[in-house]
């Protein structure tokens, strides 16, 4: 129920529970009115412009166009190292070769 804290700041999710243990109450009755609110929430909604917000690290992801860039500083540094696409599988780079790397910054 957490999840909907997005559809919430957009005022999309008056009508939907913000207890989980509500939740699933009403799921079990068949609620219809819940499983509409849901429905349009996780299947309607469309965001083009702006955000997205890890409710875990509070990062932010921008939406353009309708499409989340979900690369990190770190990814996008891997990425303009020549021939990042072309190497086997290895575990992932430390934060010392992270930093390293050509374009990094910090």
């Amino acid at each position: 129920v957490h999840h909907l804290g997005g559809a919430r700041s957009m005022g999309l999710a008056e009508d939907l529970p913000r207890d989980a243990r509500e939740a699933w109450r009403r799921i079990e009755a068949e609620d219809e009115g819940l499983l509409r609110g849901l429905h349009r929430v996780l299947t309607e909604v469309r965001i083009q412009e702006g955000f997205l917000v890890c409710p875990s690290t509070g990062r932010q992801f921008p939406v353009h166009d309708g499409i989340v860039n979900f690369l990190t500083p770190e990814s996008a540094a891997i990425q303009q190292t020549p021939g990042w696409a072309n190497q086997p599988s290895q575990d992932p780079p430390t934060p010392e070769e992270l930093a390293a790397a050509p374009g990094a910054s910090g």
